[in-house]
């Protein structure tokens, strides 16, 4: 409950500032993503790495948003049986849906420890496994990829990633 508190305070922090862009002149789109990037900029320069991890929410939320304004918002697919999925970037909502999309476990490029994705995760007891971006590269869809629930308490874990066949590179757009 927590994140989701975290995450409204941050929606909050940009409708503020898109609304002052508003007032500027500037379309409901451009002031949104402008907040996002004033944003993202003020708390990318904090020295907190817990802060700093904020700039991926901050992310999430306008690209949640702006798909919303567009009448698009994103959706998972749900194929048949469990599965795992491969994605440069994992978001909070995406982790919340897993369950209920046959969703077992994640591997992404780009997930630190104290992100809300990966808080959320490990809450569900749902692996995760970031790999280098070579790793990901290299699998294609119908891959078999062995995860650890050991890897839902440590996201960096550098326990080795088994392919078994090749995977899906991307399901979800960066």
């Amino acid at each position: 409950a927590a994140i989701f508190t975290a995450q409204g305070s941050l929606l909050d922090e940009i409708a503020k500032a898109a609304r002052r862009l508003i007032g500027t002149g500037l379309s409901c789109d451009a002031a949104v993503v402008q907040a996002r990037d004033e944003i993202a900029t003020q708390l990318t320069a904090s020295p907190e790495e817990q802060i700093r991890t904020r700039v991926n929410d901050v992310r999430e939320i306008v690209g949640r948003l702006l798909a919303a304004f567009d009448d698009e918002a994103d959706s998972l697919p749900t194929p048949p049986g469990p599965w795992i999925l491969v994605t440069r970037l994992l978001d909070t909502a995406t982790v919340a849906d897993a369950r209920a999309h046959g969703i077992v476990g994640f591997v992404t490029t780009a997930l630190s420890p104290l992100a809300h994705a990966a808080i959320l995760a490990r809450a569900l007891a749902i692996p995760v496994r970031v790999v280098t971006d070579s790793e990901f590269e290299g699998i294609r869809e119908g891959s078999s990829i062995e995860l650890s629930v050991a890897t839902a308490t440590d996201p960096s874990s550098s326990a080795p990633l088994r392919l078994c066949a090749r995977s899906e590179s991307d399901s979800r757009a960066e």
